[in-house]
């Protein structure tokens, strides 16, 4: 998605917001130290740094910024161990991040759907808690259970540069060549379930690379590079 002028006041906002938070500051500059490379980590980043970007017009594309927002919360997550205080802060920053950048919603259909898909997940929630007294006015098919999503795998990382990628695929062909991966790989998807409703926790390990082998191959023709 192209930055235009709204956009990117909206991203500055997001991110002067997200570095003010006390559990930032961990996350405003770089990491350093002679154990940094060792970690893996090829890209030294913080958030100052991304914002003073979005400022100076470094960005035309919402993409890349935000894969540079996940590189400043992954660069923790590899140079601390995973079970670490600095890693579970960097998992609460994305979260917290994910809340900031929902203004993007209203411009990218992928990312709604995620969002409608949270959101409905609580409702059937709420619905349930409901009191007896109000239950028997409730719609029977407002109870439908939502299928139960399986533990995946995937670290809160992946699961970002899924999303992220996913964002990207905007246009009617490539929304398409996504819903005939997953009939090919896993046909029983879309049994109980729209595409709309459908989450990344009821597909099976081969769809998820399936899926990721093609948004790849999709960004690769825009010139860009699968979020890692």
């Amino acid at each position: 998605m192209k930055f235009t002028k709204k956009i990117l006041e909206q991203a500055i906002k997001a991110m002067e917001k997200l570095i003010k938070r006390p559990i930032s500051s961990l996350f405003h500059e770089p990491l350093k130290g002679v154990n940094v490379e060792q970690s893996g980590i090829t890209n030294r980043i913080g958030l100052k740094t991304i914002l003073n970007r979005l400022k100076e017009g470094f960005y035309h594309d919402t993409y890349l910024w935000l894969c540079d927002v996940e590189t400043v919360f992954h660069n923790v997550e590899l140079y601390y161990s995973d079970v670490s205080f600095e890693a579970c802060m960097a998992r609460e920053m994305r979260k917290l991040f994910n809340k900031e950048r929902r203004f993007l919603m209203q411009y990218s259909s992928s990312l709604w759907t995620t969002n409608m898909h949270a959101l409905r997940v609580k409702l059937v929630k709420y619905i349930h808690a409901a009191p007896s007294k109000l239950k028997s006015q409730i719609p029977q098919i407002a109870f439908a259970e939502l299928p139960k999503p399986r533990q995946l795998k995937f670290t809160s990382h992946d699961i970002q540069c899924f999303q992220l990628a996913s964002e990207m695929i905007e246009n009617d062909t490539e929304n398409e060549g996504l819903v005939r991966v997953i009939n090919q790989s896993q046909p029983d998807a879309f049994q109980n379930v729209t595409p709309v409703s459908l989450n990344i926790g009821q597909l099976s390990d081969a769809t998820l690379k399936s899926l990721k082998e093609y948004m790849s191959e999709c960004l690769r023709k825009r010139n860009l590079s699968y979020p890692e």
